[in-house]
């Protein structure tokens, strides 16, 4: 049908209402794909986005077992060995020991000054036990160790003035002076060893040097002390003329347990201060 003008066709016309709904179709026909497309797409956005998630909870996921693996295991691990290295160390230091590490009376010599000195070197080691049972940090406890250390020092040099003034007993003056040094030695090679890590052979080689520092204040310290309290010399009267220096004999307390410095010492009475190699 041709017509020249929309006027042309009559409104009742078959041909008006095809091309109407014709038009009306199509434009249906693209609504329907546009908000086709569109729901397509949202979908696509969102696995995209879900997928994305996925990939992040994964990632941090990796990060924190990472972390775990990288620090928390070993942090715990290390917590572990502490544990187990205060354990070996309570089983060798026993609470009963510290109950007995006192002056007692049978290691008392009646002489203030020796007495004081002796009191305080046992208080150190007291302190080192406790440090164990406490979890004290091992440099507080290589710090006490030290302190022990420099006290026996400074109390053997005094026995030492103090036997020479006194006209001490040759023989029993170097009995003496020879178990002051091996047990300095002994002392000098667990400060060392404390910088190691077996901290529980350390401290059975502590208690050991506590044993020998008891043997040695019941025996030689009391039969010094006997002389020295019936000759009556007084510190005073030599503590500031008679500067008492026996360097060789700390430089060899310094050299531990080397045994070429050691064959000199065969002749000491005492069977368990003999030189080792190891304490």
């Amino acid at each position: 049908m041709c017509v020249s003008s929309k006027d042309d066709l009559p409104i009742n016309d078959r041909s008006i209402a095809y091309i109407t709904t014709a038009g009306r179709r199509d434009l249906s026909v693209q609504f329907d794909k546009i908000v086709d497309a569109a729901e397509t797409d949202i979908e696509n956005q969102y696995r995209i986005s879900f997928v994305g998630v996925i990939i992040c909870v994964g990632i941090i996921s990796l990060a924190v077992i990472a972390c775990l693996f990288a620090f928390v295991l070993p942090m715990k691990s290390q917590l572990v060995d502490i544990e187990e290295s205060t354990d070996r160390l309570k089983e060798i230091v026993p609470k009963t020991t510290a109950d007995g590490m006192k002056l007692c009376q049978e290691m008392r010599t009646g002489i203030q000054e020796l007495d004081q000195g002796r009191r305080h070197m046992m208080k150190l080691a007291l302190l080192a036990h406790e440090g164990v049972y406490d979890y004290k940090s091992k440099e507080l406890i290589q710090q006490t160790c030290t302190d022990l250390l420099i006290a026996t020092h400074n109390e053997f040099q005094l026995e030492q003035r103090m036997m020479d003034a006194s006209g001490y007993n040759t023989e029993l003056a170097q009995d003496h002076a020879m178990e002051h040094l091996l047990l300095r030695q002994r002392l000098t090679r667990l400060c060392e060893l404390m910088e190691g890590v077996d901290e529980a052979g350390c401290f059975g080689a502590l208690r050991h040097v506590q044993g020998l520092f008891e043997d040695h204040f019941a025996t030689k310290d009391i039969i010094f002390g006997a002389h020295y309290k019936e000759v009556g010399e007084e510190i005073e009267s030599f503590g500031s003329i008679l500067e008492f220096q026996r360097k060789q004999d700390d430089d060899l307390a310094d050299l531990g347990f080397e045994t070429q410095n050691m064959q000199s010492f065969a002749g000491i009475s005492n069977p368990n201060l003999m030189p080792m190699t190891g304490i």
